[in-house]
């Protein structure tokens, strides 16, 4: 009896961290989490493929512009970045809706740049469930200048 409530137990534990570690907001917590080590590596396998956008609502010369970019040249970005350069993105208010195969995760954000604040907005995530994990299949954030 105490074998098999053991094995309930550990059982009931490993699938809630097996469910944990695949949520949507995990994702986007580990795609975070590449993204300040400036690793494409850690990124990469979280994306849907290589057809996922970037987009970002940004003002340029006070006009309201999309810049859209494809995985391979937003990771690359990060790729080129020398080690000495510290990044690092700070979320707060995080939001989880998920409906079942599809969920979105969005924020608040700052980013910086060796500790000094580049600009903030807001991220959104768009994901999908596909053979039973999280994919990030879309990203749009706004962008504000700290200058």
């Amino acid at each position: 009896m105490k074998k098999l409530f053991l094995f309930t137990v550990l059982f009931a534990s490993s699938a809630s961290f097996a469910q944990d570690s695949a949520s949507p907001e995990k994702i986007v917590e580990w795609f975070f989490s590449g993204l300040n080590q400036k690793m494409p590596a850690i990124m990469r396998p979280l994306l849907l493929n290589d057809s996922v956008n970037f987009d970002t609502l940004m003002y340029i010369d006070g006009e309201p512009k999309v810049v859209s970019r494809g995985a391979t040249d937003f990771l690359n970005e990060f790729s080129n970045i020398p080690q000495s350069i510290k990044l690092e993105e700070r979320i707060s208010n995080v939001i989880v809706r998920n409906y079942g195969q599809i969920a979105d995760v969005h924020m608040d954000y700052e980013f910086y740049v060796n500790d000094t604040l580049q600009h903030s907005g807001r991220n959104y995530f768009f994901l999908v469930a596909v053979d039973g994990q999280w994919k990030i299949a879309h990203t749009y954030d706004t962008r504000k200048s700290a200058k």
